[in-house]
This record gives structure tokens, sequence and C-alpha cells, in this order.
């Protein structure tokens, strides 16, 4: 009889041991997935508007480190769309954006173009190059003709396929 009560003592013991490691674990993951707030997307956006509320605002699942931020002249803030709330540097130069893994900025939208438009600098300003993309891009809900250049400022809205990136600069 004390042979059983050891078994039963122990496999207790096994079990309690079992339940806090799945307890800690269930804590630690709520922990971190509940750290990151989501906003959704009805209100970084007003639809029959196309604004979205702000760069700041939709930057709610990633955190741009600071210096990074201090560091570039201009960056883009994915507003809408795959990778919301994602950071984006903008080159001193000329900066491609599309899917393909060539482009400085790399979408995974697929009605983006794999070189679908650049940002060109030219010495304090920004304008964006539609580059002659399938669906076209809008700033600020105006259409860029291929090969026009369109001043961006900062908080301009740019529509790519299903992603809205906002301008931002220092």
């Amino acid at each position: 009889m004390s042979n059983t009560v050891i078994l039963l003592v122990g496999e207790a013991v096994l079990v309690i041991v079992i339940l806090t490691l799945i307890a800690v674990i269930t804590w630690l993951f709520f922990r971190r997935s509940s750290s990151r707030t989501e906003t959704p997307i009805a209100q970084l956006r007003d639809v029959s508007s196309r604004t979205v509320v702000s760069a700041d605002e939709a930057a709610t699942q990633q955190e741009w480190p600071s210096l990074a931020r201090k560091m570039a002249a201009a960056w883009l803030v994915v507003a809408e769309g795959s990778g919301i709330g994602a950071y984006h540097a903008v080159g001193e130069a000329t900066t491609v954006i599309g899917r393909s893994s060539s482009c400085d900025i790399k979408l995974t939208d697929s009605a983006i173009s794999r070189r679908h438009a650049t940002i060109v600098k030219q010495g304090d300003r920004f304008s964006l190059y539609d580059v002659g993309s399938t669906f076209g891009t809008e700033v600020d809900g105006k259409r860029v003709d291929p090969g026009e250049g369109v001043p961006l400022k900062h908080g301009s809205v740019i529509c790519l396929g299903e992603t809205r990136l906002v301008f931002k600069q220092r």
C-alpha cells in the first residue's frame, strides 16, 4: 500500500509541475501579444475621404527605433495593408518601392508592381514618380501619371494597390 501512495503522490506532483509550466508559458505568450495594440483599419482611414488619421496612430504594431527615425530625413509608415505600422526609411537619393527583392522598400501587396514607384530626393524636398505600375499610384487622392513627379509633403498619403503609406519628413 505504501508503494501505491508513493506512486500516486509522484504522479500528482508531476501533473502539478506540468500544469504550472503550461500556465507560465500561456501567461508569457499573452503578456507579449497584449503589449502590442492593434488599431482597427476603420479608425485609421475614413473610407469616404481616404484620409489617414496619423502615422503615429498607425504605428501600433511595430516600434521603429528612435535613433533610426532621427537619422532618416524621411520615412514611410504603413497605415493600411500588409505590415501595418511598419516604418521604412526613405534614402538620400532615389528610393524604389515595389514587390521585388531588389527594391529599397519591399511591400507584399499583390496589387503592387515589382517596381511600382520611386521617391527622389532633390535638396530637402521629395517627389514620388510612378514608374509605369500596372494599377497606378495616388498621392493625397490624386492619380500620379507615369513618369511625372508629384511633390510629397509631411503627412502625404500614398496609395499603392491595397497599401496606404504616410510620408513623414523631419
